[in-house]
């Protein structure tokens, strides 16, 4: 499944850059779920 989008993704990126529609979501996402994660673990730690 994801090899299957990075497939699509490197089609459609002919030039050799990378697709914004696949960069930026992810790497967001990837910063939210590290902040949220971070967060929640020092909560659970000082309770």
């Amino acid at each position: 499944m994801l090899r299957a989008k990075w497939d699509i993704a490197r089609a459609h990126s002919v030039k050799g850059q990378p697709p914004r529609w696949l960069n930026w979501p992810f790497l967001i996402a990837l910063l939210v779920v590290a902040v949220v994660s971070e967060s929640l673990f020092a909560v659970w730690l000082f309770t």
